[in-house]
């Protein structure tokens, strides 16, 4: 089925359960997220439209949690850059995905973020990794919205 025109709700990004570091605010990386997330489902004809009280509203959804985030070392990226991946230096966030409709969850899926570029700081770094998960998160949801 062509999605193209459908409306989905995006429902806020779930940190229950998640593994973060201590005291870590998950804010910037989840509106990132979201911001990449709703750019993507707009480019591919869909109609975003904000879930209301955590509500399910009818049409198409897209459910997803936070499973860990690394803000990976900052002195590994300045000293190795993109070798940092081997010294703990990356950047990473994990997302578990389901998409529905009114008929229940018809695709589940993982997603991961990465980013290790030199000079990166953990906030910027923390950003490009939650858009890159976003992009895998909306191509997987579209395929699946197209072969259901």
């Amino acid at each position: 089925m062509d999605p193209r025109g459908q409306y989905v709700t995006v429902m806020p990004l779930s940190t229950q359960g998640a593994v973060l570091p201590p005291g870590f605010d998950v804010t910037r990386s989840a509106v990132a997220w979201h911001e990449r997330l709703s750019k993507q489902l707009r480019k591919a004809g869909l109609i975003e439209r904000p879930s209301v009280n955590g509500a399910v509203l009818p049409g198409l959804g897209i459910q997803s949690r936070i499973v860990r985030i690394d803000p990976g070392k900052t002195w590994a990226r300045f000293l190795f850059g993109l070798m940092s991946m081997l010294f703990g230096g990356a950047v990473v966030i994990e997302v578990e995905v389901q998409v529905f409709d009114q008929g229940g969850v018809f695709a589940q899926f993982s997603s991961t973020g990465r980013y290790a570029i030199a000079y990166a700081t953990s906030g910027r770094a923390l950003k490009v990794a939650a858009g890159m998960a976003a992009n895998d998160v909306a191509k997987k949801s579209i395929a699946a919205m197209k072969a259901r």
